[in-house]
């Protein structure tokens, strides 16, 4: 029903001053939309994401609402895509964030304290989730100790990490 709501406001909603321009920090003049949900956006993206609000109205929600994008027969296979874009995705980048981390890389100190803030919340939603299972009866061991733990160590490495950032010196301080 979210969804739902959602695309309803990127649709239907009004106000703003309407469309107007303004100048860039490079000098361009661009048209800013200026109506309703979208009306910081330019021209060019409202109509986008007012077309992507349509095909979630007209198109996904029905297809949710009749179960027929994840059939009952594989609901329980649906982790498997969080598992594999995990594996696949995250975890690549895990490594190579750390490798620019340890390197003193200015990508490795822009990308490590996200991933550790990201990594944070999420095992404190797997956590969450164990502890659900397990108040449904379903067995959670060894994942009620590792996750956690896990968990813990990502959120004392993030705030290591905040703790130890510095101010650059400035030349012309």
């Amino acid at each position: 029903m979210l969804a739902v709501v959602a695309a309803s406001l990127g649709i239907f909603s009004s106000g703003g001053p309407g469309r107007y321009n303004i100048e860039t920090v490079r000098g361009e003049t661009v048209t800013v939309y200026g109506i309703g949900l979208y009306k910081h956006m330019s021209q060019d993206v409202a109509p986008q994401g007012i077309a992507q609000d349509y095909i979630t109205l007209l198109v996904a929600v029905p297809l949710l609402l009749d179960g027929s994008v994840i059939p009952g027969q594989v609901e329980h296979y649906t982790t498997l895509i969080v598992q594999g874009l995990d594996l696949g995705l995250l975890l690549p980048l895990s490594f190579v964030s750390g490798v620019l981390f340890i390197k003193r890389t200015p990508f490795g100190y822009l990308f490590t304290p996200v991933y550790f803030i990201f990594l944070s919340i999420l095992m404190a939603a797997l956590t969450a989730k164990v502890v659900a299972m397990g108040m449904l009866g379903q067995s959670v061991m060894p994942a009620i100790m590792i996750i956690p733990f896990f968990g813990i160590a990502a959120i004392i490495c993030s705030v290591l990490i905040f703790k130890n950032i510095r101010e650059p010196a400035h030349e012309y301080s």
